[in-house]
């Protein structure tokens, strides 16, 4: 089996592209592929250890290095190229190379571009996001775009969670492929509860950004009409307590593992919750991005809605597959009486199973991580012929 060389942040347990990328090394390692991870620096490596994988450090410096400075493209370039050297002198050789294009550095990515140059191994980039539509970026947008897309051109495969996504980065059509971050999995489905037909609990779990409360507002109050209650599940802060409070919204806190959280979601929600915010103006990376809390609460077999703008990336998804609980941020009459239907039996059983039967098909775990990996074996094939 081919010996995989993750580089990239830090793969570790809890939220975000972290976790997804865990997942995938995890996957590799019981089909029996031989993983080494190169995180970032000062990172932490418990759960690679504990996963007896090998761990390298990555080097600062070498006294006879060329000193590093952000600003200047020839020192960046030496940089790297002296560390892929290094990189390239560890054993076992690599023969094939996974990266994760981070929002908050370009940097492992890059280097990957450097080490797969250097050991003629071929590399395959992870992509979640467009960073130059996040507020940090305001400014930088064009200069951003250009350093990803000469990064994401070195690779031999680009794996986009969106089309959307990947149309953001021309250049890469020829080598590029749409890849749904691989949730956890869950075998043990929700069951009707006849509490559902009181009150239900709609549940928004996950990250909650300032542009989405405006529309949680109106949510929550499509729940109140209905009958229904809404909870939130997020890192408690001083905006969003008030906030739930104003709106008559309970706050859940959130749990200290994955397992915990899908658990509590199991055992108290009727449904779950994918919003982002009114327009794509107000959250310009919804356009691109694609809601991994989609693909990994419809295992949970619970009843899911997305209210969401029609030129996002998430309801472009389901316009194309006809998912049907799909409403326009401005619909909360309709939001209310599909909550309103959540006290039906029948009717919840209906959308239970179509959350169980996206959990079976596109979104199961086991059918993403073939994909990657039946690309990745391909191309370590074609290399060593």
């Amino acid at each position: 089996m081919p010996n995989l060389l993750y580089i990239g942040q830090n793969p570790a347990a809890g939220t975000g592209s972290p976790v997804i990328v865990l997942r995938h090394l995890r996957r590799f390692a019981a089909d029996g592929w031989s993983v080494a991870v190169l995180g970032d620096y000062g990172g932490d490596y418990r759960e690679c250890k504990a996963a007896g994988w090998t761990v390298h450090a990555l080097c600062h410096r070498r006294w006879w290095w060329p000193p590093f400075r952000h600003d200047s493209s020839a020192l960046r370039w030496m940089r790297l190229r002296l560390l892929a050297l290094e990189v390239a002198a560890m054993n076992p050789a690599p023969s094939v190379i996974l990266s994760y294009l981070a929002a908050h550095s370009d940097f492992s990515a890059e280097l990957a571009t450097h080490v797969a140059q250097v050991t003629g191994a071929p590399l395959h980039i992870l992509v979640h996001d467009d960073v130059s539509a996040f507020p940090f970026a305001r400014g930088r947008e064009a200069t951003l775009r250009r350093a990803h897309e000469a990064i994401l051109r070195s690779a031999d495969l680009c794996w986009f969670v969106s089309p959307e996504l990947a149309d953001c980065f021309p250049s890469t059509a020829p080598h590029r492929r749409v890849l749904y971050p691989i949730p956890q999995g869950w075998d043990r489905p929700a069951v009707w509860k006849d509490s559902f037909a009181t009150r239900p609990r709609f549940y928004y779990a996950g990250h909650v950004w300032p542009e989405q409360l405006p529309l949680l507002a109106k949510i929550s109050a499509a729940a109140r009409n209905a009958g229904a209650e809404l909870v939130i599940m997020a890192r408690n802060t001083p905006v969003l307590r008030e906030f739930c409070v104003a709106n008559g919204i309970h706050w859940q806190p959130p749990f200290p593992t994955n397992e915990e959280a899908l658990a509590h979601l199991v055992e108290h929600a009727t449904a779950v919750l994918v919003s982002y915010a009114d327009s794509i103006a107000d959250m310009p990376w919804c356009a691109s991005s694609f809601p991994s809390k989609l693909v990994e609460y419809c295992h949970l077999g619970l009843p899911i809605a997305i209210v969401s703008p029609s030129d996002s990336s998430v309801a472009h998804w389901a316009q194309r597959v006809r998912f049907p609980y799909l409403f326009e941020p401005n619909s909360e009459i309709a939001v209310q009486n599909w909550l309103t239907g959540l006290r039906d039996r029948a009717v919840w059983q209906v959308r239970a199973a179509l959350s169980l039967h996206l959990a079976r098909t596109e979104f199961d775990p086991r059918r993403i991580q073939a994909e990657l990996a039946d690309e990745m074996m391909r191309g370590t094939e074609r290399r060593a012929a």
